[in-house]
């Protein structure tokens, strides 16, 4: 059992290490977004190839870290805590208990924006500039989490 223990501890510790990079390079990609944000139906018209390109890696780093947080991260935790895993909102349910998440149901929003970012088939621009609005006003959100991912860490491995 103690192996299994440290090796859950060392995995989520590597996580949480991916996270924080993901997290400096979405930082650094919010900025740059922001340049041009908000978003609406002539931006996204008149967009240039160079910021299709901050848009693209924006959306990936939103991305990853968005699914590392959601994915594994809240996952391991409740490993670490000895909690059934169940289904995702059960998952949810829990971090919001924990105190990780503010509310499932917003957690739920943000993977739904997530996966309507990264899964683009719409092609009018007002509904690809809502889009874009709507993640770039998340990020902070996953900031937040992270912090708290953070502290969940100060508070168990003391």
């Amino acid at each position: 059992m103690e192996n299994t223990t440290q090796k859950t501890e060392d995995l989520f510790l590597y996580n949480l290490e991916s996270c924080k990079r993901l997290a400096s390079n979405l930082q650094f990609s919010l900025q740059a977004v922001n340049l041009i944000y908000p978003f609406n139906d002539e931006v996204i018209k008149n967009i240039t190839e160079e910021n299709k390109q901050l848009l693209d890696a924006f959306i990936l780093r939103f991305s990853k870290l968005q699914d590392l947080l959601g994915n594994k991260m809240f996952r391991l935790i409740l490993v670490l805590e000895v909690e059934d895993i169940g289904f995702m909102m059960d998952i949810l349910n829990k971090m919001e208990k924990f105190k990780i998440i503010d509310d499932a149901g917003e957690w739920v929003a943000i993977r739904q924006a997530r996966n309507d970012a990264i899964h683009d088939y719409d092609l009018r621009s007002d509904k690809i500039a809502e889009k874009l609005n709507e993640i770039v006003t998340f990020a902070p959100k996953l900031f937040q989490v992270l912090r708290r991912v953070e502290e969940y860490t100060k508070n168990k491995f003391k």
